[in-house]
C-alpha cells in the first residue's frame, strides 16, 4: 500500500504583464487540497489537476511547466507564454 500526502493547491488568479515583458503575481488564494502519493511523478501531478478542475481535461504534459522550487513547492506555467497558474504546496 502506497501512503498518500495532502497537498496545497494555490491559484494565481490575479496576473499581469504579457509574455515579452514577464509576469506578475498581483493575488493568489488557496483552492483546495489534492491528494498525492508520496512517490507522484509530474504526470500523476498532473491528473489529480485535472480531476480536480483546475486544469482542462485536455491539457497534456506539453502544455504545462512543472518548476520545482525546492522539494516543497511546484510552480504551474502554461509552457508556451510562461503564463503564472499557481502552486502546489507539499507538506516536506
Amino acid at each position: 500500500m502506497t501512503n498518500t500526502i495532502k497537498a496545497t493547491l494555490i491559484n494565481y488568479f490575479d496576473v499581469w504583464g504579457n509574455a515579452e515583458e514577464g509576469y506578475e503575481v498581483n493575488n493568489l488564494c488557496k483552492e483546495g487540497e489534492i491528494e498525492l502519493r508520496e512517490d507522484f511523478k509530474e504526470v500523476d501531478l498532473l491528473q489529480e489537476l485535472q480531476d480536480f478542475g483546475f486544469i482542462v481535461e485536455e491539457a497534456t504534459m506539453k502544455d504545462i511547466t512543472f518548476d520545482w522550487v525546492g522539494p516543497e513547492m511546484i510552480e504551474l506555467y502554461e509552457t508556451k507564454t510562461n503564463y503564472p497558474l499557481g502552486r502546489v504546496e507539499l507538506p516536506y
